[in-house]
């Protein structure tokens, strides 16, 4: 009967705290890991870098493809985040919460990522705070491409310094209607 009370406490929260489609952790589990975050145990600190991530044309591609088409999309996504982007898998994250489902009432050890919305997604990595870290880590995993400008007087036309753009790397979302093209 206990086995059986617990496998049933746990397929409710699990219900309630992780996505059916893309099964991460949902906004539920962020805003309280956000709210034990910012309140820590008396000489506890969290520093971390929390990513929103939006979707753009989420609505459009539902439009066009259906509801089995547009829930596609964020397994996706949220499956090329983890591997491509975190270098996880969702065994490997800190989902946040207990062996019963439940948000966890401690502050994450690892990565977390979490569909936040339809068409968002949030990340929290727990110790990167240094904004030069995270622009380096992303430069070595090829996610942004540096490029070098010249700045130039426009009074004296004459060079003046330079400065770097970061562009963010443009990944192409293929559809099943679209062949790959070698």
């Amino acid at each position: 009967m206990a086995i059986r009370l617990n496998a049933n406490l746990l397929r409710i929260n699990t219900l309630a705290d992780t996505g059916a489609i893309t099964a991460l952790p949902n906004r539920s589990v962020i805003d309280h890991l956000l709210r034990f975050a910012l309140a820590p145990e008396p000489g506890q600190a969290f520093h971390a870098a929390i990513l929103f991530i939006d979707l753009d044309g989420f609505k459009r591609v539902n439009d066009t493809v259906g509801h089995e088409g547009g829930d596609e999309l964020p397994r996706q996504v949220s499956r090329r985040i983890l591997e491509r982007g975190l270098g996880r898998t969702l065994e490997t994250i800190d989902t946040c919460t207990d062996p019963f489902g439940n948000p966890c009432s401690r502050l994450p050890q690892d990565t977390v990522l979490a569909r936040f919305a339809g068409d968002a997604f949030v990340a929290v990595l727990p110790g990167l705070t240094d904004r030069a870290a995270l622009l380096r880590l992303a430069l070595q995993r090829g996610e942004l491409l540096l490029h070098d400008q010249p700045k130039v007087d426009a009074g004296r036309l004459a060079l003046c310094g330079a400065e770097a753009l970061a562009r963010q790397v443009q990944v192409q979302v293929q559809t099943q209607a679209e062949p790959a093209t070698a």
